[in-house]
């Protein structure tokens, strides 16, 4: 069926970053021999040693066995595949289809292992000559190097003019002009004996289909740009320009894919981009969870107005009675009747002490959002904490209230005084009216050094407020263990008779569920 076709062909050798890639356009009835000289020429590898093919079904290999790779045949695995001949073979036999894939290898003593793809079958072409290369990037290896490792190793030394070895292996052997990512089409096309290329086959060199990429998305011709991209990632998946590209645009019309995001991300850490590349990519990362977050907290916030009208100015003093809830009895039935909500308090504090890094990147973020009145007032509270002389002058600054932006700030500063300010941060938690100075208190004493767990239990029946108690049962939760179960078995069930109608009991309800993790 596919006799008088041509194959378009991509060859990409496994295990080295950037990847080393050629696409190429050859005849179907052309032997698998015959592909093997096309690969060699394309890739640049310079024949010296033995090779085979392997599909699905069967293993296609050179007709003469000999020279040094044949003492590595013993220790190759072989299948019950059908072995053919390569010179007997040809690619319509086994070809059939688009998309399908096979594996080529070459010396099988370093192992060079490449996946060939069937781009495309095309309609034979009498004006253009073939075997002809459309495409690639990058040089293939030298030519006994150690396979992967000895390849790294070699691109290591490349870069050391002192080494000891230098001389030797880079000057005397792969030469000072050896450029692993330089890549020359015309040059390739000459070995295969091609002088001139149809344009209809070639694709444009990367760099300049993103350089018409950004100036088509910077006259909002979007839709235009996006197939453009989809153009670069059809030849290099891993293109993380594209990707970054794809992202942004799709931004501007509200249709973002954080895949695209951090798949370019990933990509632009592993291929070694710039320091500026990177750290865009995280601004942008950092949006997307400022966004998240901002998105939470503005339900929460807006649950937590209804709540206000309803109870303006109301503070819980608790009136705690001696009552004994009884043996807990953590089942998986227990959490199924009394489930988390996940945008209570508890539930939004219990996220950022488990996440201090997503909330440093959220304050950034916020930082820069705030007028300069407020960055100035901010600032100055920040002089006052550096000015501090001590733990009883920083324990001052968190009475008065200090801004968000600051608490990591201070927090470094604090806790270098640990054993002698968490007495004092329990006894603010056992009667103090501000949730913000509460909340403080209790991402303190986490972040301590120490295990303060004994001493937060003492003082569990002299707080005075509901919120507090709630807030406290679930640091129990986070610091604690077995000791803690009863404890806090007792105060979810008396928060949550006392206050039915508000969410404290969500406090011990979480320790409780992490306890629970704990000891799984």
């Amino acid at each position: 069926m596919n006799e008088n076709k041509l194959f378009q062909l991509k060859i990409m050798l496994y295990g080295i970053e950037p990847p080393v890639w050629r696409r190429f356009i050859v005849k179907s009835n052309i032997t698998f021999h015959s592909l093997h000289d096309v690969i060699q020429e394309a890739m640049g590898w310079e024949d010296y040693h033995m090779f085979e093919f392997e599909f699905n079904d069967a293993i296609i290999e050179a007709d003469q066995q000999g020279g040094i790779d044949s003492m590595f045949i013993g220790f190759r695995p072989r299948s019950k595949k059908r072995n053919l001949k390569a010179s007997k073979t040809r690619l319509h036999d086994v070809i059939s289809m688009e998309s399908q894939e096979f594996e080529y290898v070459y010396d099988f003593g370093d192992n060079w292992q490449h996946l060939v793809v069937v781009e495309k079958i095309l309609d034979n072409d009498p004006f253009q000559k073939f075997p002809v290369c459309v495409g690639g990037a990058r040089a293939c290896p030298p030519e006994d190097c150690g396979s992967v490792p000895g390849y790294y190793e070699l691109m290591k030394l490349r870069k050391n003019k002192k080494h000891p070895e230098y001389e030797e292996r880079i000057v005397e052997w792969i030469g000072e002009d050896y450029n692993p990512d330089f890549f020359d089409i015309k040059e390739a096309n000459m070995r295969l004996g091609v002088n001139t290329v149809n344009e209809k086959y070639l694709v444009q060199p990367e760099k300049e289909l993103l350089e018409k990429i950004v100036d088509l998305a910077s006259n909002a011709k979007y839709n235009e740009a996006l197939v453009i991209v989809n153009i670069v990632l059809n030849n290099n998946p891993k293109s993380y320009p594209a990707l970054f590209l794809r992202y942004r645009i799709n931004k501007k019309s509200g249709k973002t894919d954080e895949d695209d995001l951090e798949l370019a991300y990933k990509e632009a850490k592993k291929q070694g981009a710039g320091k500026k590349v990177l750290a865009m990519m995280e601004e942008e990362i950092d949006d997307v969870e400022f966004v998240k977050i901002h998105k939470k907290f503005k339900k929460l916030i807006k649950t937590t107005k209804q709540s206000d009208i309803k109870n303006p100015e109301k503070k819980h003093i608790i009136n705690r009675s001696n009552k004994d809830y009884g043996v807990p009895d953590l089942t998986q039935e227990f959490f199924e009747d009394n489930p988390i909500d996940m945008f209570s308090a508890a539930c939004i504090g219990y996220n950022l002490l488990l996440n201090p890094e997503l909330e440093k990147k959220t304050i950034k973020k916020l930082y820069k959002l705030l007028p300069k009145s407020r960055k100035g007032e901010i600032d100055n509270e920040k002089k006052e904490i550096i000015a501090a002389n001590g733990p009883e002058e920083m324990l001052k600054i968190i009475m008065k209230g200090i801004d968000t932006i600051n608490e990591y700030f201070l927090m470094d500063k604090i806790l270098e005084f640990e054993e002698r300010v968490v007495p004092d941060l329990i006894d603010i938690l056992k009667g103090n009216t501000n949730d913000g100075v509460v909340e403080y208190c209790i991402k303190l004493i986490y972040n301590c050094k120490m295990d303060h767990t004994k001493q937060i239990l003492d003082a569990l029946s002299s707080i005075k407020i509901a919120y507090n108690l709630s807030m406290v049962c679930l640091l129990l939760g986070l610091t604690g263990n077995r000791d803690v179960i009863k404890p806090l078995w007792d105060c979810y069930h008396f928060l949550k008779e006392e206050y039915p109608s508000e969410s404290y009991a969500q406090g011990p309800l979480l320790a409780l569920s992490e306890i629970e993790n704990k000891l799984k």
